[in-house]
């Protein structure tokens, strides 16, 4: 059964083992790259205790930023579709298609796994448009 997106499932995803793994890696090799530019001067040493602990703290600080970003964009994104996908479910189409619009930017798939934003969306759109109102004097 797909499941839409919400805000705690979204902060969950945010910190599950891979994202936590990109945030490894990433930290890591801007560690690497630190070290690098702190032993050879391009970059000075604002601890005074040399390249190591300079970069050790880089890529600690980094990793805590970077997960800390990722986590929030998942939460707010799931927060977000969750409301418009309730706003759909309720007839407010106008206001599901403003909310839930950002589905369709490049990589926001990442965001809605089974797509339940996306199909949300197109029936709010297709139904602010007229394409699903009965015919008037219909009823």
């Amino acid at each position: 059964m797909p499941r839409q997106p919400t805000a705690a499932t979204e902060f969950r995803r945010g910190l599950n083992a891979f994202n936590v793994m990109v945030g490894v890696v990433s930290s890591a090799a801007l560690g690497v790259g630190t070290l690098g530019a702190t032993a050879i001067g391009a970059v000075p040493d604002l601890l005074g205790l040399g390249a190591g602990p300079q970069a050790l703290a880089a890529a600690l600080g980094l990793f805590a930023l970077i997960t800390a970003l990722h986590t929030a964009a998942h939460t707010y994104l799931g927060w977000r579709f969750d409301r418009g996908i309730r706003a759909a479910d309720a007839g407010e189409h106008r206001r599901a298609v403003r909310l839930l619009t950002p589905v369709e930017g490049r990589g926001m798939s990442h965001y809605d796994p089974d797509g339940a934003a996306r199909r949300a969306l197109d029936v709010s759109r297709r139904q602010t448009t007229g394409e699903l109102r009965a015919p008037a004097g219909s009823d």
